[in-house]
């Protein structure tokens, strides 16, 4: 997986003044293509935490469907994304995200050593790249059947420590049997509109899984769930 959520998350909650400032900077010289090509093949520059955030969040901003992805040497390669108009972080809003993380543990490593850290009373959120999707960017140590099955089994210990948990991933035969069959996660069938894809068959509604323990944690968000889309059934109704 990429280490830059972490990256940005650690220069918000560490040094987000600057981490502002340098974004700051970045947006200032437009959205053109000079302007986006000179980011992107600058990046083994951007070797500060807030420098290399900034540039991250620029690209991925600018870059082609918000697409993020390096080549192997670990540069970036998304083409340009003629964009004339993105909406990039305020200053206020990453303040915002430092205050919130303020006493957090912002960590990079193996999944199973974060959620081996939740204890009784805790909600535990797992949103791990969704197995037998985006296949094609799959290589060695990727994610993989095995990290799946591992993942389960890490889910079933936090349950057992009376942990709440809501897992997001695909819908697929592999996914039910270790939500719901190995680790007894109650699965909710959503469909969410996906923004992100090279194509247009990888993006508009896709259909996803939402596994949830403890049961009447499942109960009020697929109640929530309904309410929601009720509303947007509403609201499209209106526009049309």
């Amino acid at each position: 997986a990429s280490p830059m959520p972490y990256v940005v998350y650690h220069a918000a909650q560490a040094q987000p003044r600057e981490l502002a400032t340098e974004l700051r900077l970045l947006v200032e010289q437009g959205l053109s293509q000079e302007a986006y090509l000179k980011v992107r093949e600058g990046w083994s520059k951007y070797d500060t935490t807030p420098t290399m955030a900034a540039a991250w969040i620029y690209l991925s901003r600018a870059g082609f469907n918000g697409l993020w992805r390096v080549n192997g040497r670990g540069e970036p390669n998304v083409p340009y994304g003629k964009y004339t108009s993105i909406a990039f972080p305020s200053e206020d809003a990453v303040l915002r995200v430092h205050h919130a993380l303020k006493g957090g543990r912002v960590a990079l490593g193996d999944f199973e050593a974060a959620v081996n850290l939740a204890e009784e009373g805790d909600l535990l959120l797992t949103d791990p790249p969704y197995f037998g999707t985006y296949s094609d960017y799959n290589g060695p140590g990727s994610y993989d059947e095995g990290d799946l099955y591992r993942l389960g089994k890490c889910l079933t210990r936090a349950r057992g420590r009376g942990v709440a948990i809501l897992a997001l991933d695909s819908w697929t035969d592999e996914t039910l049997q270790v939500y719901r069959r190995n680790t007894g996660l109650t699965p909710l069938r959503i469909q969410r509109q996906q923004v992100v894809g090279a194509t247009a068959e990888r993006r508009g509604e896709r259909e996803e899984g939402l596994f949830i323990w403890p049961e009447d944690l499942a109960v009020a968000v697929e109640r929530r769930l309904k309410t929601w889309q009720a509303d947007r059934t509403l609201r499209r109704e209106i526009e049309s």
